[in-house]
C-alpha cells in the first residue's frame, strides 16, 4: 500500500534554501527503510528548480521520486530547465512558455507539462497522490506552516499537519516524521 507524506517548502523543509532540520536527510531514509511503500513529496508555490537543487544537495532526491522515478515535486513557478523531469505542474499561465522552449533541446528529456492551479485548490497535492499511486486519501498527509498549506490539504481532503518552521529550526525532524508516518497508516 502506498503512502504519501507531501511537504510545502519555505518555513517547512526549508529556509533559505537550508534544511530545517538537522537530521532531515537520515530520518527520511530510515521512515522510508522502515516502511514500505512510504513515499515523500513536495507541493509549493514556489520555485520548482529551487526545490529540485535542495533536495539534490541535500541527498534526498531519490526519496521524493515514485516507483517510475518520477520526482513527486508540484510548484507553480517554472524558472529554469529541469532535466531529470519527465512530467512537471506548472501554473496554467506557464504552459505556453514551456511549449517548445524547453522540450527536445539537445539532451534534454521532454517535458510534459501539467495544468494545475496555485494552492490551496488542492490540484497539486491531487497530482503528487496520482503520481504516488495513493489509492485513499487517508495514505495521504500534508506538512505545512501557514493558512494556505492547511487550505490546501482541505481542498485535496487529505490530513495536515501545521509546523513552525522558526521554532523547530535545529531540532529533530523524527517525531515530526513518526506523527506524519502514524496518520497515514492509522486508516489500514
Amino acid at each position: 500500500m502506498n503512502r504519501l507524506i507531501a511537504f510545502d517548502f519555505g518555513g517547512t523543509l526549508a529556509l533559505d534554501m537550508h534544511p530545517i532540520y538537522p537530521d532531515m536527510a537520515k530520518v527520511l531514509h530510515e521512515a522510508v527503510e522502515e516502511n514500505p511503500g512510504l513515499q515523500f513529496g513536495v507541493a509549493s508555490n514556489g520555485s520548482l528548480i529551487r526545490i529540485t537543487n535542495f533536495l539534490v544537495e541535500n541527498k534526498v532526491t531519490p526519496l521524493f521520486k515514485n516507483e517510475s522515478g518520477e520526482l513527486l515535486v508540484a510548484g507553480s513557478f517554472m524558472d529554469v530547465t529541469i532535466e531529470d523531469i519527465v512530467e512537471i505542474a506548472v501554473p496554467s499561465n506557464w504552459r505556453e512558455k514551456l511549449t517548445g522552449r524547453y522540450t527536445g533541446k539537445g539532451n534534454r528529456k521532454d517535458i510534459k507539462t501539467v495544468t494545475l492551479s496555485e494552492k490551496p485548490s488542492g490540484d497539486q497535492l491531487r497530482f503528487l497522490m496520482s503520481k504516488a499511486g495513493i489509492e485513499h486519501k487517508s495514505a495521504t498527509v500534508y506538512i505545512g506552516d501557514v493558512k494556505i498549506d492547511s487550505d490546501e490539504a482541505c481542498s485535496a481532503g487529505v490530513s495536515f499537519i501545521k509546523v513552525d518552521g522558526l521554532q523547530i529550526k535545529r531540532s529533530s525532524m523524527r517525531p515530526l516524521i513518526q506523527t506524519a508516518v502514524e496518520e497515514v497508516t492509522s486508516a489500514y
